[in-house]
C-alpha cells in the first residue's frame, strides 16, 4: 500500500506475519503493538421506498433549516472529509478533493465512484443541511461489500490530516480496540480536528458503542427516529449525542434517491450542525464546537434515560453568551426549552416498517422504483467493459481494437451511435441482438465494431460478472442471481453508461489557459503525453468538470431513460441515451465557475448528426452540441 507522510512519520507498517514472527517481533521495545488487520463496516441499515417518507423531517427536527442564515458558514469555508464508500459525481454534490484508496478502483469515473451508495448519502445530507457551503473531500476506503480493513482506515485519517481539514465524519465502526486506530485518532485530534463517528447499531445486541466513536477524543452520534426517540437499532451506552438516523431521505448513487437509516445516517447532521457553527469563527478550537453542541441540546427522555438531540437553531441563538463564558468554569447553557419538531407521516411508516421483512428502494425523479439487488446489476454492467472486454493477454490485438468502441478509446469510435445499438438490444425480445439499427450516413462505426458489440452480449454469462468486483460467488444475491432476459437488460444499461461517460474520459479537450476557446488552438487534447505529462484522463483533478459533465449525463439517463408504470421500472421499455441526455442541463463547464476548468467533447456533434436517423432529439439540441464539440 501507498503510506502518506504522517504513516511514514509515524512508523506503520501492514505485512503478513506467521506466529513464530508475531512472537519474536512483540519482544522488541520499539514496537508499540501488532495487531491483526481487521475490518470495520458502514453503520447502515437497509432502505425503504422513499416516496413514504417525508422529505425534510430530519432538517427540521434539528432545526438546521432555521437560526441566523445571515452568520452561517460567512467565512472561510469549513473542510469536511468523509471517509466512507465515495461519493458519486452527479452535479448535485460539489467534491473539493477525491482520493480513493481502494485497491483497483484507483481508475474508475467519479460518477461510479460510490458502489454501495453509502457514502454518497452521507455528503448529501451534509450538502443540504449547509446549503453547499463546505468543502467535501471524499476519501473512499469502502469495498463493495461496504467493509474496510483497519490500515486502510488509518490512511484514510492520514490522508485527511494532510488536506488539513477541519472536520473527519466518519460512518462506520469496529468493536476492535486497536491500538494503531487509537494513535491515529489522537494525532488528528492533535493537528486541530474534529471527529465525528457513528455510535453503531447494536442497540438490540449490547448496545455498546463501536470505535472509533467509543474512543474519547472523538464525537460519538446516536440514532433517533421521527418521533424524536432513540431508535431499537442504534448503540446507546456513553454516546455524546443524537440525530435523526431512521428512514432519512438523501441522494444515494447514480442520481437517484434513496431513504436510509442507521447512526451511519446520524453522525453526518452532526458535521453539518459543527460545520454551520465553526463558520462563524473559524479560529474556535474543536472543544468549544463540541461543548455548544451538547449543551445546547435538546433533551429527550426514553425508558428513563435521557438524551441529547443537537438543535443548530438554539446553538446558534446562544453562540455569542457561550463565546464569551466558554472559560468560565461555573457557566453553563440555559436549559433549550424548544419543541421538538416530529414527523407524522414518517412515524405512520415506522410503526408499519418490519424491519426483518423489507426490500430496499431507490427512486428516480418519476418516483420510479429500484431494488438494490436492481441497482447493484447495473453497476456490474458499469465495471463490466473494463473486467471482461477490455481484452486479456490471450486476446489478438484485432479484438482489442474492435473492442475500443466499448471505452470511446481512439479517434475511430462513434460512442453516439454505439450507446444506440445498445440501447436498441435492451428493448428487443430476449435481449436479441438483431434489431433494427439504421447504418445510413452513420461515421466512424464500422460492421466489424457492429459484429463486436453483439458477439459480446451474446456471449454475456453469469460466471463473468464475477469479474467486475461486485458480486462474489459464495455471496447470497450471486447464487440467487438468475442470468434472466430482465437481468440482461439491467447489465447492458451499465455497459451502455459506461460508454458514454468514457468518452468524458477519454475523447476531451480542456481550454487551453486563459485561451476564449473560438479556434483549435485554443484546446489541448487530454492525453498524458512527453509534452503534457499533466494531462492524465483518469485523473480526476486534471479538468473535473469533465467528471461533473459525466455524472449529470448518468443523472439524465437514470431520470429520463428509465420508463415508469404503476411506480415501477419497465426496464424493455428503457428510452435510448440520445443527444438530448447528453447536453440537458449540462454546460460541460467548472462547477466552481473556474474558466480554465471547461473542455468540449471528440466530435461530439458530428457524431450524433451522422446518428440523426436514429436520434429523434438531434435537431432540438443541435446548437447545444455544436458548442460542446471539438471538431477540428
Amino acid at each position: 500500500m501507498e503510506y502518506t507522510e504522517y504513516m511514514n512519520e509515524e512508523n506503520f507498517s501492514v505485512n503478513t506475519l506467521s506466529a513464530s514472527q508475531v512472537e519474536e517481533l512483540e519482544k522488541k521495545q520499539q514496537i508499540i503493538g501488532i495487531e491483526e488487520n481487521v475490518k470495520v463496516s458502514g453503520s447502515g441499515k437497509e432502505e425503504i421506498n422513499p416516496n413514504k417518507i417525508s422529505e425534510d423531517w430530519n432538517i427540521n427536527m434539528i432545526k438546521a433549516d432555521k437560526g441566523d442564515k445571515e452568520n452561517k458558514l460567512n467565512t472561510d469555508r469549513i473542510k469536511i472529509a468523509i471517509i466512507d464508500s465515495g461519493i458519486d459525481e452527479t452535479g448535485d454534490i460539489l467534491v473539493k478533493k477525491r482520493c480513493n484508496l481502494v485497491p483497483g478502483d484507483e481508475e474508475i469515473l467519479p460518477c461510479y465512484e460510490d458502489n454501495t451508495g453509502h457514502g454518497t448519502a452521507i455528503a448529501g445530507i451534509i450538502d443540504q443541511i449547509t446549503e453547499k457551503k463546505t468543502d467535501i473531500y471524499s476519501i473512499k476506503v469502502m469495498d463493495t461489500d461496504n467493509t474496510a480493513p483497519l490500515s486502510r482506515i488509518i490512511e484514510a485519517i492520514y490522508r485527511a490530516i494532510e488536506y488539513d481539514v477541519n472536520i473527519i465524519n466518519m460512518s462506520f465502526g469496529t468493536t476492535y480496540d486497536s491500538v494503531a486506530l487509537h494513535k491515529a485518532i489522537k494525532d488528528a485530534k492533535n493537528q486541530g480536528i474534529l471527529l465525528i463517528a457513528a455510535a453503531g447499531n447494536r442497540g438490540e445486541s449490547d448496545a455498546k458503542v463501536e470505535y472509533p466513536a467509543a474512543y474519547e477524543e472523538v464525537m460519538s452520534v446516536g440514532a433517533v427516529n421521527a418521533n424524536a426517540e432513540v431508535t431499537e437499532e442504534s448503540s446507546k451506552g456513553d454516546v455524546d449525542v443524537y440525530a435523526p438516523g431512521e428512514l432519512v431521505r438523501t441522494l444515494t448513487s447514480l442520481g437517484l434517491e434513496t431513504a436510509s437509516s442507521g447512526t451511519s445516517m446520524a453522525a453526518p447532521h452532526v458535521s453539518a450542525a459543527a460545520a454551520i457553527l465553526w463558520g462563524k469563527d473559524k479560529s474556535k478550537s474543536p472543544e468549544f464546537i463540541i461543548e455548544l453542541l451538547e449543551q445546547s441540546s435538546n433533551e429527550i427522555e426514553n425508558n428513563g434515560e435521557k438524551y441529547r438531540l443537537i438543535d443548530t437553531e438554539y446553538a446558534l441563538e446562544v453562540y455569542d453568551e457561550y463565546d464569551e463564558n466558554f472559560d468560565n468554569e461555573k457557566y453553563a447553557v440555559k436549559k433549550n426549552n424548544n419543541e421538538i419538531e416530529k414527523d407524522d407521516d414518517t412515524i405512520k411508516v415506522t410503526a408499519r416498517w418490519s424491519k426483518n421483512n423489507h426490500e430496499a428502494l431507490v427512486i428516480n425523479n418519476k418516483n420510479g422504483t429500484l431494488t438494490t439487488a436492481q441497482l447493484k446489476i447495473i453497476r456490474a454492467g458499469i465495471r463490466y467493459n473494463d473486467a471482461v472486454l477490455a481484452g486479456s493477454t490471450e486476446t489478438s490485438e484485432t479484438q482489442k481494437y474492435k473492442r475500443n468502441i466499448w471505452h470511446s478509446l481512439t479517434t475511430q469510435t462513434n460512442y453516439m451511435a454505439a450507446i444506440n445499438l445498445v440501447g436498441r438490444v435492451i428493448q428487443k425480445a430476449q435481449c436479441g441482438t438483431d434489431v433494427d439499427f439504421n447504418t445510413n450516413g452513420v461515421i466512424n462505426f464500422t460492421n466489424d465494431q457492429i459484429n463486436t458489440i453483439k458477439s459480446d452480449i451474446n456471449n454475456i454469462t453469469k460466471a463473468k460478472l464475477l469479474k467486475t468486483g461486485i458480486y462474489s460467488e459464495t455471496s447470497t444475491d450471486y447464487k440467487n442471481l438468475k442470468m434472466t432476459a430482465t437481468t440482461k437488460r439491467f447489465l447492458l444499461l451499465g455497459m451502455e453508461l459506461h460508454i458514454i461517460t468514457d468518452a468524458f474520459a477519454h475523447r476531451s479537450y480542456g481550454i487551453v489557459q486563459y485561451a476564449l476557446g473560438t479556434n483549435k488552438d485554443d484546446w489541448v487534447r487530454i492525453m498524458k503525453t512527453d509534452k503534457t505529462p499533466e494531462l492524465v484522463p483518469d485523473d480526476t483533478n486534471c479538468y473535473p468538470s469533465r467528471y461533473r459533465a459525466a455524472g449529470v449525463t448518468v443523472k439524465n439517463v437514470m431520470n429520463q431513460c428509465l420508463v415508469v408504470e404503476n411506480g415501477e421500472i419497465k426496464i424493455k421499455e428503457t428510452k435510448l441515451i440520445l443527444s438530448k441526455q447528453i447536453v440537458y442541463n449540462n454546460d460541460f463547464t467548472s462547477a466552481t465557475a473556474n474558466p480554465n476548468d471547461r473542455f468540449i467533447l471528440y466530435r461530439l456533434h458530428s457524431y450524433a448528426q451522422s446518428n440523426v436517423n436514429n436520434d429523434s432529439t438531434f435537431n432540438t439540441y443541435n446548437l447545444q452540441l455544436a458548442e460542446r464539440a471539438y471538431e477540428w
